[in-house]
């Protein structure tokens, strides 16, 4: 990404079909982070999944991401709310339940 859009833009999100993690999520409770640093350098702040068919969030961790993971189960879906100060994402599932929350900050005001 060149350094223009990263001086502009309020957030720097990747949508993915897989998620950058190393292991499977059914066996590993702490997958390490693929392309970590790239993505980390990249200023990366949020990453958004749903290959795995399960419901997953990762918080930032120091030394692997530093941008939270959330992905979805098959039977839910991702709503973002975007506004200028943050976007705020809730998993819901087909019943209208929300299964999980997260709230990324603007990095701009």
């Amino acid at each position: 990404m060149s350094d223009h859009w990263k001086s502009i833009a309020r957030l720097l999100i990747i949508s993915a079909l897989i998620a950058p993690l190393h292991a499977h999520l059914q066996n590993a409770a702490k997958p390490a982070i693929i392309h970590g640093p790239l993505l980390n350098e990249g200023g990366i702040d949020l990453a958004i999944s749903g290959h795995y068919h399960r419901l997953f969030k990762f918080d930032p961790e120091p030394g692997k991401n530093a941008f939270p993971i959330i992905g979805g189960p098959q039977d839910a879906f991702i709503r973002a709310d975007v506004t200028a100060i943050s976007i705020d994402l809730k998993v819901i599932d087909i019943k209208g339940n929300t299964l999980e929350t997260l709230t990324v900050p603007s990095k701009k005001k």
